[in-house]
């Protein structure tokens, strides 16, 4: 009952402020119960190489035109097809995520490995968010056994506390403090633009509004882009589904956390907690290509584990 109640909720407010596309997520997520989570993952780990793989060769080849490129001091870095870096190495911490759940059980080598991806993956892709956000899986999926209590107690405030920090830092925060400047020059810009953003667009900050294609015009010296970007979960729930969306995804987060710690699903729980950590440089975590960690602790809630080695 409290689930159907909830979706109703949910469900309401979605249509109310016609997120369709909210709609889509919020229903793969709820209603994952009966997802076997291994094959779930074999199947998913599939697609993910075979669009990688695909995209890559075909812009290889040609077929597909020139890739984005970046220069990172003085190599290049290429998005292969996708359309840009960050999207690159996004999928690719994905199947890597992926591929280290699958293999779990032996943990000795997948920590060895999940160092090496890392490191292929910020070669790669130079992508800030994928490169971290590997890093925290495999660090924290070396503790996880031992530290079970106290890795869910921070997932448990790591929400709040990088919702709060992003607005602070985004909105309050002066912008010619040394702290503002040192954080923008971190996140690569997307503070600052975060700011033009939310003083620009963002009219209502109780039930969120449709954020209209960002132009050219706002670019500010802070940053090297020609386009505004709101890459950050927290700022871009808060601008876009309001501070009622942000609770709701708060409360869909912390019942996944809970759920997954409860079923000892460790490596699911660690996974739902880095990409909370992913959210502070990205906004795809509500994303059919991100929501798999989501609704596996959903659908956890007929299968017994033990990922004790």
């Amino acid at each position: 009952m409290v689930i159907v109640g909830t979706a109703i909720i949910i469900l309401g407010y979605i249509v109310l402020n016609k997120y369709s596309n909210l709609l889509v997520i919020w229903a793969f997520i709820l209603f994952s119960f009966e997802i076997d989570q291994d094959k779930f993952l074999r199947y998913d780990l599939f697609v993910r190489l075979s669009v990688i793989l695909t995209a890559v060769l075909m812009n290889v080849l040609g077929v597909t035109g020139d890739s984005s490129v970046t220069f990172v001091g003085e190599r290049l870095v290429y998005s292969f097809g996708f359309r840009q870096k960050n999207i690159f190495g996004m999928y690719l911490m994905s199947a890597i995520i992926e591929y280290l759940i699958l293999s779990r059980k032996k943990q000795s080598h997948n920590f060895f490995i999940g160092l090496g991806a890392t490191l292929a993956v910020y070669w790669l892709s130079d992508s800030f968010g994928a490169t971290i956000t590997l890093f925290m899986f495999t660090f924290l999926s070396v503790f996880i056994n031992k530290h079970t209590k106290e890795i869910m107690f921070g997932g448990v405030v790591l929400f709040p506390t990088l919702s709060i920090g992003s607005f602070i830092i985004s909105v309050m925060l002066d912008v010619n403090s040394r702290l503002f400047l040192m954080l923008n020059s971190l996140f690569t810009g997307r503070p600052y633009l975060l700011r033009i953003i939310y003083n620009e667009y963002s009219k209502n900050t109780v039930f969120g509004q449709q954020l209209p294609i960002l132009s050219e015009n706002d670019t500010a010296y802070f940053t090297n882009r020609h386009q505004l970007y709101a890459d950050n979960q927290y700022m871009y729930d808060i601008m876009a589904y309001g501070w009622i969306g942000l609770t709701l995804h708060f409360f869909l987060y912390i019942t996944a956390v809970i759920k997954a710690s409860y079923k000892k699903n460790l490596k699911i729980l660690v996974w739902i907690i880095v990409m909370c950590i992913y959210g502070i440089v990205e906004k795809k975590i509500l994303t059919i290509e991100l929501i798999a960690p989501l609704m596996l602790a959903f659908a956890i809630e007929n299968q017994d584990f033990d990922e004790k080695v």
